[in-house]
């Protein structure tokens, strides 16, 4: 999106008049295959309330990826089918309609809310999709806008929240929750096979004492796979020049973030789960200050104003 400001006014401007369905895809070794339903109109009211919210999430926030508009489908570390699916539920006409018994003996790996507006532009707003969103009979909250009900069903249902994690829109990722999208999207054989070199590419920069034992615990979760991925791929990553020195009054500024061998040089890694994160915490530069009241603070998302 050139200008994602008016993209996003103009999408807002659009969803009271949109039409709205929605969709699931699995991704597959040798493609992908979505399936694509119609709403009820109390139920597509609902969606579009979520979609706004969304839209003024963005508005307010902006894209939380580490790539701003960037597009996680050229990733190496992405299943191969993502840009099937995403193909598939644009092109939603020739999608079979879900089927709750295909869910359940395959669990898809996101559904999303298909939005056509009246131009005719389609708009994904994805969310992953888990075991806990397949709803047995009993009761429910439904949440209908802003308004919740009690109702009881006998039958399976698919349930879907209030939250966003990415929006597919105009052949650009804004992603809102970088680790759902990761969880979902992510191929993991392909994420532990970059671990090692993502973690050797971080050794290499700047020296880890206990290498060994933080290539081990990237290994052994997930979620530092995909930040590791994250700080490695990054532009601000590749450009910058080691200054060991700045990074030693960087780590003390915000309460010793790292420990370092004074005689080598290098940071020693915590392995205590509280502290295991810190090293990718800092070379990630998750903690800045305040400019008004100069308060110390780790940043759990970050929208670059340069881009």
């Amino acid at each position: 999106m050139e200008d994602l400001d008016q993209s996003l006014e103009t999408l807002e401007t659009a969803l009271p008049g949109s039409t709205i369905r929605i969709g699931v895809a699995w991704l597959e070794d040798n493609g992908a295959r979505v399936a694509v339903s119609a709403l009820e109109p109390e139920l597509e009211d609902g969606a579009r309330s979520v979609l706004r919210k969304t839209v003024l999430r963005l508005q307010r926030e902006g894209d939380q990826s580490l790539d701003p508009g960037g597009d996680p489908t050229n990733s190496g570390l992405f299943h191969d089918g993502l840009k099937e699916a995403l193909t598939q539920l644009i092109d939603f006409g020739t999608a079979d309609p879900i089927s709750l018994g295909a869910i359940n003996e395959e669990l898809p790996a996101f559904y999303a809310f298909v939005c056509q507006t009246g131009d005719e532009q389609i708009v994904l707003f994805g969310r992953r999709l888990n075991p806990s969103n397949i709803a047995r009979r009993g009761a429910l909250r439904i949440i209908v806008g802003d308004e919740a009900t009690l109702k009881r069903f006998d039958k399976e249902l698919l349930v879907v929240d209030n939250q966003i994690d990415w929006v597919f829109a105009e052949e650009e990722f804004l992603v809102l929750q970088a680790e759902q999208l990761e969880a979902s999207l992510v191929d993991p054989q392909r994420l532990l096979k970059r671990t090692r070199e993502n973690a050797k590419a971080i050794n290499e920069k700047v020296p880890i004492e206990n290498f060994p034992e933080f290539e081990k615990r990237c290994l052994e979760v997930p979620g530092m796979q995909t930040r590791l991925a994250r700080i490695v791929s990054s532009e601000e990553w590749q450009a910058w020049k080691p200054d060991i020195d700045e990074l030693k009054m960087y780590s003390e500024r915000y309460g010793s973030v790292v420990e370092w061998d004074e005689k080598t040089g290098s940071m020693k890694f915590d392995r205590l789960p509280r502290r295991q994160w810190n090293i990718l915490k800092l070379l990630d530069q998750a903690f800045y200050t305040g400019e008004l009241t100069k308060t110390l603070y780790e940043a759990t998302g970050k929208h670059s104003l340069q881009n």
